[in-house]
């Protein structure tokens, strides 16, 4: 099936409510974390892109910004595309957008899980911590205490990536959100979950 006709053929897609975004997206294969580009989306399924999509008629979960973890199934595959299916319609209204509702929540993109180890840097001390989870804007840390809300300073997660800049957004425990100054490209996504 080509990419041409998965798109715009179909009567019952043709039905649906359709919106192009460019989103992250963290897409979960036989239980482990992959990071995606969501292209478009609609009620019935979403289209996304990845260096290697699963096969056609692989079960997934899928989660982006505005969209809660679903399942899902791989209809088609091309190249670096993959068309999905939700097992069941999913209300995308707030897919892409930044804000919800007349509160002004912030819709939060993916988390994806890690058990990497890193050194975080702040002023001058030096603390090894592991990453809980990470999102292209911040990652949840444990293993450091007392640091102040605010503070400035680089996670260093190992070759090839360079330090992360960033400051710390909240403290609890042992436990640290920290938020990059800089949100990660999808290259470096792909680096950081491989």
């Amino acid at each position: 099936m080509t990419y041409q006709t998965a798109l715009g053929l179909s009567e019952r897609r043709a039905a649906e409510r359709h919106k192009s975004v460019l989103t992250a997206g963290k897409i979960v294969v036989a239980g482990r974390d992959h990071f995606c580009l969501v292209r478009n989306v609609a009620t019935g399924g979403l289209l996304i892109e990845m260096p290697e999509p699963p096969a056609a008629g692989s079960r997934v979960r899928i989660e982006t910004a505005g969209l809660e973890a679903c399942d899902a199934s791989v209809i088609w595959r091309e190249d670096r595309l993959a068309g999905l299916e939700f097992l069941l319609p999913q209300d995308v209204d707030l897919v892409g957008r930044r804000v919800s509702g007349e509160a002004g929540l912030v819709v939060r993109g993916p988390r994806f899980r890690s058990d990497r180890v890193a050194e975080l840097r702040i002023a001058d001390r030096h603390r090894v911590v592991e990453v809980v989870n990470i999102s292209i804007g911040g990652a949840k840390l444990r293993g450091a205490s007392g640091l102040e809300s605010n503070a400035l300073g680089q996670l260093i997660m190992g070759r090839p990536m360079p330090a992360l800049l960033g400051n710390v957004r909240w403290s609890v425990g042992d436990e640290v959100g920290f938020k990059f100054a800089q949100p990660l490209s999808r290259e470096s996504m792909a680096v950081l979950l491989s």
